[in-house]
């Protein structure tokens, strides 16, 4: 990405440095173009054997291809002597012509596309000396006075100067669309490329995770008939032991820790089952109350918006999500806090909603939280979320956790709308 944003800064580059450098040469080129039409139309006048109206007339119009719109010679303190096109502003003025101290020549923009050129008719005394005598063209202007020297005034579309400015200024443009597509094309290969990166990450991690459900199915059912055998006799034991008995007591614990071991084998085996879901029309209030009474928790806060309509679910796997929020959420609030659960509809979705009052979650393990076998519980597996998790990706929705501005997490659980399937 560096490397294609490096090359559209240098094409960009290049394009404006030729725009400028053509700018540059255009202003040469157009100053060059005027002294050149300055001196045509001068020949013109010493060869027109004083029809010098005529001679301007000819001069603008065999030069009209090389940009000369007008042409005049001018009487410093006189007036206009001779002119021929169509000047770009009120007629002239000799007042507004006068020249810059110490300079014979100027060229100045006037209006919005002409050049004018403003140079003495004649170039020194000696030569309008001997032209005055010796060349009948000027012979009109010795009647002027000694002092009145005339001035050539000529006004002219650089065309040749325009069409370099404007080639630069297309060469321009094109660098900066290219540069523009160059940088355009380096995001998308760059987006694909970390989503390429992140669906290699994602398929590493599916199949991390199915060798993982594969290890634990097996696990789970090699575990769950010894650990029913282990359970069953130990009950027997306990049944046969006195309550005074010194081994009564080992035997309630071997109990205890069987039913534990049972619990995280169903764990493992639900993480590692698979099979698809079977949605059916489900009454969402109906849905919470069910999961808020199988938790067995007390003093749970129900919200459900009212007019909810059945929503297509697997009623016995969103039954278990819900379950595990809860209990997660209250064992967050150290089995006594307060845990509210709300069911509404949010942008064309089901939502249900799980807060605690507890901690919250550190920062650190948001992005860990629905990996399985993530804990900082002590009895804990770590997998009740990650079920959570895949229950809710089968229907196509999402759950996210965050931290509430007041206090606790937050569990969103969003569903989308299924066709409710007809029987």
């Amino acid at each position: 990405m560096v490397t294609t944003v490096a090359l559209a800064v240098v094409l960009v580059g290049l394009g404006l440095a030729g725009y400028l450098g053509a700018r540059q040469t255009s202003r040469s080129v157009a100053r060059a173009r005027g002294l050149d039409l300055a001196l045509s139309v001068r020949r013109a006048l010493v060869l027109s054997d004083g029809r010098h109206q005529e001679a301007l007339q000819e001069a603008v119009e065999d030069m009209a291809e090389q940009g000369l719109r007008y042409a005049a010679v001018v009487i410093p303190g006189q007036g206009v002597y001779a002119e021929a096109g169509e000047p770009s502003g009120p007629p002239l003025s000799p007042l507004r012509l006068a020249r810059p101290r110490g300079e014979d020549q100027w060229i100045t923009p006037v209006g919005d596309d002409r050049i004018r050129v403003v140079v003495p008719l004649l170039a020194g005394p000696a030569e309008r000396r001997s032209r005055l005598e010796g060349i009948g063209g000027l012979k009109g202007f010795r009647k002027r006075g000694p002092g009145a020297r005339p001035i050539l005034v000529l006004e002219y579309e650089p065309v040749a100067a325009a069409a370099i400015t404007s080639r630069a200024l297309a060469m321009l443009l094109i660098s900066v669309a290219a540069g523009t597509v160059l940088l355009g094309a380096g995001v998308v290969f760059w987006r694909m490329s970390r989503r390429t990166e992140a669906m290699s990450e994602q398929l590493a991690r599916d199949r991390q995770l199915k060798a993982l459900g594969e290890m634990s199915a097996v696990l789970g059912h090699e575990l769950r008939n010894p650990l029913a055998a282990l359970k069953g006799h130990a009950q027997l034991l306990v049944e046969q032991l006195g309550v005074d008995h010194p081994g009564r007591r080992g035997a309630e614990t071997v109990v205890r820790e069987a039913v534990r071991m049972e619990e995280l084998t169903s764990q493992i085996l639900e993480f590692a089952r698979t099979g698809a879901i079977d949605p059916r029309p489900v009454s969402p209030p109906d849905l919470a109350r069910a999961a808020v009474e199988e938790s067995g928790l007390a003093g749970i806060d129900l919200a459900v918006e009212p007019d909810l309509p059945p929503w297509p679910l697997d009623r016995a796997r969103m039954e278990r999500v819900l379950v595990n929020l809860l209990r997660n959420a209250s064992q967050a609030t150290g089995g006594d806090g307060p845990v509210e659960l709300s069911v509404s509809r949010r942008d064309e979705g089901l939502v249900f909603e799980v807060r605690d009052h507890g901690p919250g979650i550190r920062d650190d393990d948001v992005q860990w939280i629905f990996e399985p076998f993530h804990t900082r519980k002590v009895r804990g597996t770590g997998l009740g979320l990650a079920v959570a998790k895949r229950i809710v990706e089968a229907h196509d929705g999402r759950i996210l956790v965050r931290n509430h501005a007041e206090g606790g997490a937050v569990f969103t659980v969003w569903l989308p709308q299924r066709p409710i399937p007809h029987w």
